[in-house]
């Protein structure tokens, strides 16, 4: 491990003296360390600065300090490249990332060792269409969202499964999500808690205005198709991670499993379980 790239979540108040407190870590032992170019000005190291197309290529690993938000950050930064990503803990929840600021040390040395393993997690491949031309493509982590985003108004959504019709929902949004992000916005939504070691796709319809308005489980080899009938179309959002993806009208948005995966270095062995029971604090009486 002779080069990494460091993501920090400058505007978390810990993060600016732990950048800091890492660079000096890093140089010491020798590690060449890659910035986003606007945090590296921040920080005054304009020199360790890289474009953000280019500060994921040709490192060993990546240092997330922030939460969950800053870990999707880097994702869209990798574009589907294969590079291990150690997320450091300074948000709430943290389900993705893998230490605290205490452990962290630790953890580099092991890394610097060669003694982690890698937990690979599925992602979609969402593909908005206009015609038969994809107009726009990005990779998920945890969801792919069709909703009216400010605008308050009841949607229609016609969804196709393996090209099949399936259903319509009336609801104010759809939500195609990984088993990581069985634990965010589709958690919300009242979508399943999935383990990420499984590859499944869930889909939640958001307040559907309906008696019937479950959660659906399919398998990684379905493919869903989503179109949204008659001008209210023109009031559909689809955004990706969090992050709008496209707002124009589009004829359908495919979604499927995608061959690239996220790969999480881990350091303490805890499994899922333990890190639901922890974070959600389901049992506190144990």
């Amino acid at each position: 491990m002779r080069s990494v790239a460091i993501v920090p979540h400058l505007e978390k108040k810990e993060a600016v003296s732990l950048m800091r407190e890492l660079m000096e870590w890093f140089f010491e032992r020798h590690v060449e360390i890659r910035l986003p170019a606007e945090d590296a000005s921040v920080l005054g190291h304009p020199e360790l600065g890289f474009p953000e197309e280019r500060v994921t290529e040709e490192v060993d690993f990546i240092v997330v300090l922030g939460g969950d938000g800053t870990i999707l950050r880097t994702v869209r930064l990798l574009k589907g490249r294969d590079v291990p990503i150690l997320g450091v803990n300074l948000g709430r929840f943290g389900f993705l990332t893998e230490v605290e600021v205490s452990q962290l040390h630790f953890a580099l040395s092991r890394i610097l060792d060669g003694k982690f393993c890698l937990e690979k997690r599925m992602m979609l491949e969402c593909e908005v269409f206009s015609g038969n031309e994809v107009v726009s493509r990005q990779l998920a982590l945890n969801e792919v969202v069709l909703g009216g985003g400010g605008r308050q108004r009841l949607l229609e959504f016609d969804v196709y499964i393996n090209g099949e019709p399936f259903s319509r929902y009336a609801s104010d949004g759809l939500i195609i999500a990984t088993p990581t992000g069985s634990t965010a916005y589709s958690l919300s939504a009242g979508g399943p808690l999935v383990s990420p070691s499984t590859r499944l796709i869930i889909l939640v319809p958001v307040c559907p205005h309906t008696l019937f308005g479950r959660s659906l489980v399919l398998t990684e080899t379905d493919e869903i198709r989503v179109s949204c009938p008659g001008s209210k179309n023109s009031a559909v959002m689809v955004s990706v991670d969090g992050v709008i993806l496209f707002e124009k009208p589009f004829d359908f948005v495919r979604v499927s499993a995608s061959s690239h995966t996220t790969n999480l270095i881990k350091v303490d062995g805890r499994n899922f379980y333990s890190l639901l029971k922890e974070k959600l604090r389901i049992w506190d009486s144990f």
